[in-house]
């Protein structure tokens, strides 16, 4: 990046900066004025109240932690930029409750530490597409590598060139296959590059990190062999699972018997579906869901289709906000299946998938789940290529397994059940 696009960029950022900060602040003691108006609160309350003076500064402190945090974790545009925000700013601000219930503060106020997190996050997601679109990174792709995932890519500035008429100065980052070998004239570019401080990028490791997915057209049997979840976090997360259930099991009970009697009211038929799913190491398990198709005595094993027919007026709305998958509760419990992990398979789809699509049967190192990275960035999967690209996002989370992947995760489902996206 030239130092007059950086300066310009940076000064940008400081700017935004001090507008934030200062909305903050005032909507904050917004919040709390009375019917004095906010210049005697000012004055009288937060002027002369060092716990109400530290309560307001944790705000734009918590924004500026945010901020920096999104430039760190997103120093190369993500995809998925809006739920990384979001979950970003849900740690935050955890450890500014926690830090504000530790000192005592009285003045704590719900409305207010709500209204300042949703503010804030808005803003942040903000920042992030202004600084993208009006400062996208411009990234060169060497002729040899493919153009097009990064031509496509929203906030980055493609250009397809040749290494020998290169200006590294007018790039922030450079894309090759690293895999092959290199001649006299690119390895000549790469030193250039690195006394310049220009980063070089894998194709497939720069595609991996910038759609969250692994290509499997060039992935081999000692990369997959390293995709090994840390066993510490598989037992935390298992636990984790185990309490969260346990604890909203009265809730989980209430709604599972209000859908239990709006399945049976429409429809003939039991109220459980229960089917054979591939799990953990390839074992067999007995998946089940609230039913929400009408029953037939045709068992042809087939993929949903969009507006399905055998669908039922309950079993559409438990579909589009998830409810019809609460039964896996009961497998979650069980050691079936967990919370967030790719979701189970038929039989005969996985027979099927592992001899059509590389290294298929690797998805099962892990637990399956309810729902998972590639359910939430793709969606429902309806024939073999589409499997085929489903996979390669399910082989990104058992890469990259971790408690913040999974925050992401839930932060996506969440989102996507409220919008009644993706459901079949």
């Amino acid at each position: 990046m030239s130092m007059a696009r950086f300066s310009k960029r940076l000064f940008c950022e400081f700017v935004y900066f001090v507008f934030v900060s200062s909305f903050l602040l005032w909507l904050a003691a917004t919040l709390q004025v009375g019917s004095a108006g906010i210049y005697l609160f000012i004055v009288n309350d937060i002027a002369t109240d060092p716990q109400r003076i530290i309560f307001m500064l944790g705000f734009p402190t918590a924004y500026l932690t945010s901020l920096v945090t999104v430039q760190y974790i997103l120093r190369l545009p993500k995809f998925d930029f809006f739920n990384r925000i979001i979950a970003i700013n849900i740690i935050v601000y955890s450890f500014l409750g926690l830090a504000l219930s530790t000192l005592r503060l009285p003045l704590v106020s719900r409305e207010v530490f709500l209204s300042e997190f949703l503010v804030s996050s808005v803003l942040l997601i903000i920042y992030y597409k202004l600084l993208n679109r009006y400062f996208p990174l411009r990234i060169g792709v060497l002729v040899h590598s493919p153009f097009e995932p990064f031509d496509r890519y929203p906030a980055l500035n493609a250009v397809q060139i040749d290494a020998a008429a290169i200006e590294p100065n007018h790039f922030d980052g450079i894309v090759t296959n690293l895999r092959n070998e290199s001649d006299p004239e690119t390895t000549n570019l790469f030193a250039r590059l690195a006394q310049q401080r220009i980063p070089v990028y894998d194709t497939d490791n720069l595609i991996e990190r910038l759609w969250a997915r692994i290509p499997l057209d060039n992935l081999t049997s000692i990369e997959i062999e390293t995709f090994r979840p840390p066993t510490f976090y598989l037992g935390i997360k298992r636990l984790i699972e185990l309490i969260l259930i346990i604890t909203a099991l009265p809730l989980i009970v209430i709604i599972c018997i209000l859908i239990a009697i709006a399945i049976k009211l429409d429809s003939p038929g039991p109220i459980i579906f229960r089917q054979q799913r591939i799990g953990f190491s390839g074992e067999t398990f007995v998946m089940l869901k609230f039913r929400s198709m009408l029953t037939s005595g045709n068992h042809e094993t087939r993929f949903a289709e969009k507006k399905d027919n055998r669908i039922t007026r309950v079993g559409k709305t438990l579909r589009r906000v998830r409810l019809d998958e609460l039964p896996q509760l009961w497998n979650v419990l069980r050691g079936d299946m967990s919370l967030i992990g790719p979701r189970p398979e038929q039989p005969q789809f996985t027979h099927r998938f592992s001899e059509l699509i590389p290294f298929y049967g690797f998805r099962h190192t892990i637990r399956p789940g309810i729902t998972g990275w590639s359910q939430v960035m793709y969606g429902y999967a309806a024939s073999d290529d589409q499997t085929r690209a489903k996979l390669e996002f399910d082989f990104y989370y058992i890469k990259h397994m971790s408690a913040w992947l999974d925050l992401v995760v839930l932060v996506k489902t969440v989102r996507t059940i409220i919008l009644g996206s993706g459901a079949r």
